[in-house]
This record gives structure tokens, C-alpha cells and sequence, in this order.
């Protein structure tokens, strides 16, 4: 899968328009996906580019970025890894 970084999705040192690679995108999260970089659908919301980490409790995640403040204990759909990252 691939998203193009808009100005959601975008984050420094990524500009608008850099192409992100991840996948595969699937229900629920993985336990590979935890402290890595991520594409995350927050259940019922956006979907980010985020830094995946446990929550406080089972099912919930703390979600880091470059450039905001964390996101403590937020439900996800589903979560897929950052394969690449391209300017275009």
C-alpha cells in the first residue's frame, strides 16, 4: 500500500507530497508494529503517521510523532508498518 503525505499525514523531516509505503494493512494491530513506525487508522478517526506504543491498558496504544504532543490511550482499526518513505 502506499499514501501520498498531505497535510495530515505529513510530519518534519517529511514534506507534502512524499509517497509512504507500508503494509500489509490489516484489523487490529500487530505485535510488530509496536515501536515502529506506522500508518494507523484511529478507530472512528484520521488516519496517521504515527510511532506505535503500548497503552495503559490491552487494546489501547500510545501514539508518538515528531512534531505533537503524544496521543495516550487511543483505540486503532488497524495499524500497518512503514515499508518506505520517497520524496517525489
Amino acid at each position: 500500500m502506499a499514501a501520498v503525505a498531505d497535510h495530515f499525514l505529513a510530519q518534519n523531516p517529511l514534506q507534502e507530497g512524499w509517497l509512504i509505503f507500508y503494509g500489509p494493512e490489516h484489523q487490529g494491530v500487530a505485535e510488530e508494529c509496536l515501536g515502529k513506525l506506522c500508518v494507523v487508522q484511529v478507530k472512528d478517526g484520521p488516519t496517521l503517521l504515527k510511532t506505535l506504543k503500548r497503552g495503559s491498558r490491552k487494546g489501547l496504544f500510545r501514539l508518538e510523532s515528531w512534531n505533537a504532543p503524544p496521543r495516550e490511550d487511543v483505540r486503532l482499526a488497524w495499524a500497518a508498518r512503514v515499508i518506505d518513505i520517497r520524496p517525489r
